[in-house]
């Protein structure tokens, strides 16, 4: 996992699906003109698949766009990703797991 800069905005995107794809988020969040700096697809640790949500991060602000964390949040509820209607949070501060 990468570091996330003091200058990004990171979101929990719910319900995308144990199938989706780095490429489906980039483009559901591009639809709304957000270019997302890192994509993390979460993992079951114990069996290596993927658990149907993920934690993405964008420049804050957008470069060229006004849009906040608010704007994404409004403009991103139950918008389609992977053909299954999405849940989109403000990520919590990333723990640190020893």
């Amino acid at each position: 996992m990468e570091t996330q800069r003091a200058s990004e905005l990171r979101f929990f995107v719910g319900g995308v699906g144990m199938d989706a794809t780095e490429s489906q988020l980039r483009t559901a969040f591009a639809e709304i003109g957000v270019v997302l700096t890192q994509v993390e697809l979460v993992l079951n640790r114990a069996t290596g698949f993927k658990r149907g949500f993920a934690f993405v991060c964008v420049d804050s602000p957008c470069p060229g766009s006004a849009t906040s964390a608010a704007d994404v949040l409004e403009r991103m509820q139950g918008a389609t990703v992977n053909g299954r209607s999405s849940t989109v949070r403000v990520a919590a501060a990333a723990r640190v797991r020893h």
